[in-house]
């Protein structure tokens, strides 16, 4: 019993210590995205077990320990509002579970943040315990700056393909290894000015300054503004007399940070250790993210539509004036920081909460413990938690970064706790108390079933979200399986795996997306033999019936908002065109479905066109080439279709200056300039004009063209069959 007891005591103490360093670097490649969804896993199970050693304890010493603090209103009103914009939702799935590659933020992941927060945060019941845990998490995050420096300088740490990347990172993300470089910066100097012993001081400075290099090597805003307003609060928050004592210590380290700075901005250095093509991540604008979020706003103004619904949002309220940056052809489920993404999910009720949710971590972090104790714990805990809150005006959401302000909250709490300061309680409650006062006139055996009538709840929802979660995980590593299928071009375990995936978690819809194309794209491979058996025939026509009844599971029922599933199936019967009647009419409604849920794209209308182009309605097509070439007035690829239309219209002056505009967009000397070329040449025996190279009139000369573009962002021309 002694032991079982012990077992429940500490277990939580050493699952909180162990994530807080883990949570910065654990990735597994066993899904098909290795590390966002792997934290996410993580974590998952992590509150799952100790739910289970909740629930345990519960039985054992008919108690339960609950952390209060100022926060937890603004946290209960933030997980409500939450709840109910999922409820209204325009994609209930999405908002409850997270869409698919954007897992967070969600119903399910806020919720398992905030569940391993209460759950973990009384028992963090000693300073010695709290300062394991932030040094946890600072190891975690400084060995996730060493691997992201060491493969920014090509010290590749495996031969996988993916570990042999200057852009690997353990979070998967530069932004969010820029904020654990920051953040380890940042507690590594609270925890300097305050070290006691000589050992301390060397190696807080080596941490300080490798997690500095990798912020100044990279060169994010988010980065830079996080070290300098961490350094201010630092310095503002430490007594004078703690500075003067460690005077030698911050001249030291400032001399090595001036020194960094000043090697990475020499010329002569620079361009030794800056790596110039670094993969920098692909961020929209804020000018952008203003537009979708505001639109959403307007639309759906008090709940939004639904938490993890950006990737719904971007297509449908995107600007013409996206079109003119080298991102056009993008979709985003991200947009730049995440109170774009409240407003814009939430509406104007989620962002309230939102803000009065991050207020009040803020205050609590400034009103907690103002006398920090001479290890600097209390010090760099406050900091950390209202730089991590700053960095949500700076970026989006990830698991790791609400996980690392919960972290914070709860250490700032337990500290706080521990000093029995009059804002924060452990509320230890005695069920059979409660349960013999209860029942003074009744019964009093149901004092002895009170502890496993309250823990009954804990172990049923720890089995339905452990059955889920197991579901969530089976999907995806089943998907993995199919993508490695897919590199060693093995088609029939591709639709293996990922049959598997879609009957392990078939409400993912992209699932259904990539099985449609998987199936067509075999049937092809079948169809190109040159003789055909029966089999073959019968295989191919199963192969076709297969993606059809995916494709239109996954926009009629899982997802019609989803503007990729209808290009994908409208793509499917683009295909099927000639071989299956009507194909060529759905695809036409297909593409203009998903025209209506992303409207200023101009690459759909080119698509369209081209199926009327297929149908000989030349001026249908060429409406639709038109269409597309106003909102993107630098696309090659519809300008050179638009020649097409034209040509077969027999309007061959228009058709010219198409064409002409075409080569002043695509690269000189190129593929398709030869292309443009030729058609100019055959296009001149039609018409007795001079041949391209020929002076250009006064007339040609005054024709509008097109602004200055970037031809690497051009795509390959296509003729609109």
């Amino acid at each position: 019993m002694n032991k079982t007891y012990t077992l429940i005591k500490n277990a939580p103490k050493v699952i909180s210590l162990i994530l807080a360093f883990l949570m910065p670097v654990f990735f597994l490649p066993y899904t098909s995205e290795f590390f966002e969804f792997n934290k996410w896993a993580l974590l998952l199970a992590a509150t799952l077990i100790l739910l289970v050693i909740t629930g345990a304890s519960i039985i054992f010493t008919r108690k339960f320990a609950l952390s209060k603090s100022p926060v937890d209103l603004s946290i209960i009103i933030f997980i409500a509002v939450v709840i109910l914009s999922s409820i209204f939702s325009l994609h209930k799935a999405s908002s409850i579970f997270g869409s698919y590659g954007r897992w967070f933020p969600s119903l399910m992941g806020f919720l398992t943040v905030v569940i391993y927060y209460y759950l973990t945060t009384p028992h963090l019941n000693s300073d010695g315990l709290i300062r394991k845990g932030l040094y946890a998490f600072l190891g975690g995050a400084t060995i996730s700056s060493i691997t992201a420096l060491l493969s920014y300088f090509k010290i590749y740490l495996g031969e996988s393909n993916f570990l042999k990347s200057p852009s690997f990172t353990l979070t998967g993300s530069a932004t969010s290894t820029v904020l654990l470089a920051a953040l380890g910066t940042i507690l590594a100097l609270a925890l300097l000015v305050h070290a006691d012993t000589l050992i301390k001081k060397p190696v807080l400075s080596m941490v300080l300054l490798v997690n500095f290099f990798l912020v100044a090597l990279i060169g994010l805003p988010l980065g830079w503004i996080l070290v300098i307003a961490g350094t201010i609060l630092v310095l503002l928050a430490t007594p004078t007399k703690k500075l003067q004592q460690n005077k030698f210590d911050l001249l030291v380290i400032a001399g090595g940070v001036a020194a960094l700075v000043i090697v990475l901005l020499y010329p002569a250095t620079k361009t030794v250790l800056v790596n110039t093509d670094y993969p920098k991540e692909l961020v929209l604008s804020v000018q952008e993210s203003w537009i979708s979020a505001s639109s959403a706003v307007r639309d759906f103004p008090i709940l939004g539509s639904g938490p993890s619904t950006f990737y719904l949002n971007f297509p449908r309220y995107k600007s013409v004036a996206f079109n003119t940056t080298d991102l056009w052809n993008l979709r985003f489920d991200k947009p730049y920081n995440e109170l774009f993404n409240i407003l814009g999910t939430m509406g104007i009720v989620g962002i309230l909460a939102a803000i009065y949710l991050g207020m009040r971590m803020v205050k609590f972090a400034f009103n907690a413990s103002r006398n920090t104790d001479d290890s600097g714990d209390t010090l760099a805990i406050k900091v950390g938690l209202v730089l991590t809150v700053l960095a949500f005006f700076l970026t989006y959401a990830t698991v790791l970064n609400t996980f690392i302000v919960f972290l914070f909250l709860s250490l700032l709490v337990a500290k706080t706790n521990i000093r029995n300061e009059s804002n924060v309680e452990d509320m230890m409650t005695s069920l059979s108390s409660l349960a013999l006062s209860s029942t003074d006139m009744g019964d009093k055996r149901q004092a002895a079933y009170a502890p496993f009538i309250v823990a009954t709840p804990l172990f049923i929802l720890t089995i339905l979200a452990g059955y889920q979660a197991y579901k969530v995980y089976a999907a995806e590593y089943y998907t993995r399986q199919g993508i490695e299928a897919t590199q060693a071009n093995d088609g029939g375990t591709v639709l293996l795996y990922q049959g598997k995936a879609i009957n392990t978690n078939p409400r993912i819809d992209a699932y259904h997306t990539v099985y449609a194309q998987t199936n067509l794209a075999i049937a092809n491979v079948i169809a190109s033999n040159q003789e055909l058996t029966d089999t073959d025939k019968q295989n191919i026509q199963t192969l076709i019936a297969q993606s059809i009844r995916s494709i239109r599971l996954a926009t009629e029922v899982l997802n019609p908002l989803n503007v990729n599933n209808w290009e994908v199936r409208a793509g499917i019967y683009r295909v099927l065109i000639g071989s299956a009647e009507n194909a060529d009419q759905w695809a036409l409604s297909s593409y203009n479905t998903a025209i209506q849920l992303d409207s200023s794209n101009p690459r759909l209308r080119v698509n369209l066109g081209g199926i009327y182009f297929l149908n000989k309605d030349y001026l249908q097509a060429a409406n639709q080439f038109k269409q597309a070439t106003l909102l993107k007035t630098d696309y090659a690829n519809a300008y050179y279709n638009l020649s097409q239309a034209l040509i077969m219209l027999k309007d061959y002056d228009n058709a010219k200056i198409a064409l002409e505009t075409t080569k002043r967009l695509v690269p000189q000397d190129s593929p398709d300039a030869q292309i443009v070329d030729k058609d100019l040449q055959t296009l001149a025996t039609l018409t007795g004009t001079k041949a391209p190279g020929a002076v250009p009139s006064i007339e040609e000369l005054s024709q509008p063209g097109p602004t200055e573009t970037n031809p690497a962002s051009q795509e390959p021309l296509s003729k609109p069959e």
